[in-house]
């Protein structure tokens, strides 16, 4: 991956997956189909992976950095974020300071931001998704979205067409 990216960026910012609750409505059932089974290493393994990165990183030009993952700040990989406000100002020349942190778990350094799109409303049924619950939700949230609204979120049941 890093070979077909280089010179198309200068950072790479990860994170290790986090076993949160929408992982096992759609995630993990996928790789149980698979016969996957997902457990999170010890860290010592992760310590090594992150080393094996590091260096291929470095070999393609790309600024390894961390979010969400303290226990491997003090291995010389830089504590990042994946919304940071100072890399979005270098990149379009505005100055965005009045951005606040707004983590959304222990070690997250990213600052408040606002996804586009609505959760429930997505067809595309990705695995290793956290904005949908269900097929059948997305689906029928999906019907209710209107090209003409300013926001993707289904409209309220309500809500008057007429007016």
């Amino acid at each position: 991956m890093c070979k077909r990216l280089q010179g198309l960026s200068d950072t790479c910012v990860i994170s290790f997956i986090d076993h949160y609750r929408k992982l096992f409505w759609n995630y993990y059932p996928v790789l149980s189909r698979s016969g996957i089974e997902v457990d999170r290493p010890p860290v010592s393994e992760l310590k090594s992976m992150l080393s094996d990165f590091s260096d291929i990183s470095l070999e393609y030009g790309f600024d390894l950095r961390t979010c969400c993952e303290p226990d491997f700040w003090d291995d010389g990989i830089s504590a990042s974020s994946c919304i940071d406000p100072q890399r979005f100002s270098d990149l379009k020349g505005m100055h965005l300071s009045k951005q606040k942190i707004r983590a959304t778990r222990k070690g997250c350094r990213c600052f408040e931001s606002r996804d586009i799109g609505a959760y429930n409303t997505c067809l595309a049924e990705c695995a290793y998704c956290y904005a949908n619950s269900s097929k059948t939700n997305s689906s029928v949230n999906y019907a209710q979205v209107r090209a003409e609204n300013l926001s993707l979120a289904p409209l309220p049941k309500d809500f008057d067409h007429q007016h």
